[in-house]
């Protein structure tokens, strides 16, 4: 798995329990993506203008143990499957003593943004995204 991501929980991504909220394990894991995707040769495909992007499909997340508010986070993740124009990510969230907070197993399509229709990975893409490869932890 490769880092992709590394930062802390903030208080007012808390919820009133003072737990860090769903919706920002979901822009973690995002943000992640972001960093995956620029591993796997398109660091353009969350920009405006891009020809492509990917796009999350189907999501199951994981919630292991709480963040909290000040605790420092990392996110490391790889690629589980690769399809002709869609893969499987695995990312996983994990405190600064190495407990594992929450893990994201992600489909993403490989999309067209113009007409929003999925396409086949570029020949450097799907070699990078081999090179990504990995399995799910225990």
């Amino acid at each position: 798995m490769i880092p992709l991501w590394q930062g802390s929980c903030n208080q007012w991504d808390c919820d009133e329990m003072g737990h860090m909220n769903v919706r920002v394990y979901v822009e973690k894991q995002l943000e992640g993506l972001v960093a995956l995707c620029h591993a796997a040769g398109m660091p353009n495909a969350f920009r405006p203008d891009s020809p492509s992007t990917v796009s999350p499909t189907d999501q199951h997340i994981r919630f292991i143990r709480e963040v909290l508010p000040g605790r420092p986070l990392t996110m490391r993740g790889c690629v589980l499957e690769i399809g002709e124009s869609d893969a499987v990510i695995y990312q996983e969230l994990r405190h600064a003593d190495g407990t594992l907070s929450a893990s994201f197993r992600t489909r993403i399509a490989h999309i067209d943004t113009a007409e929003g229709t999925a396409f086949p990975w570029s020949r450097l893409v799907l070699a990078k995204l081999e090179a990504l490869k990995g399995v799910t932890p225990d």
